[in-house]
């Protein structure tokens, strides 16, 4: 698939599953959220997981 196909079939998801990811799929997901592009190409980004339901509530700066 190249670019403006996946910017075609692009999609928000807007709620989850209680299902936990496996840790092959975890480190397939968290390498493509480090390998996007970011707003005006900014060299830093965060990426939060959260594997208990308790911790969901962001305490960070």
């Amino acid at each position: 698939m190249n670019f403006f196909e996946l910017a075609k079939h692009h999609c928000t998801t807007r709620g989850f599953k209680d299902e936990k990811i496996k840790p092959d799929e975890l480190e397939q997901i968290l390498s493509a959220g480090l390998a996007a592009p970011t707003a005006c190409n900014q060299p830093f980004q965060r990426i939060i997981v959260v594997r208990e339901p308790e911790n969901k509530e962001y305490k960070g700066n």
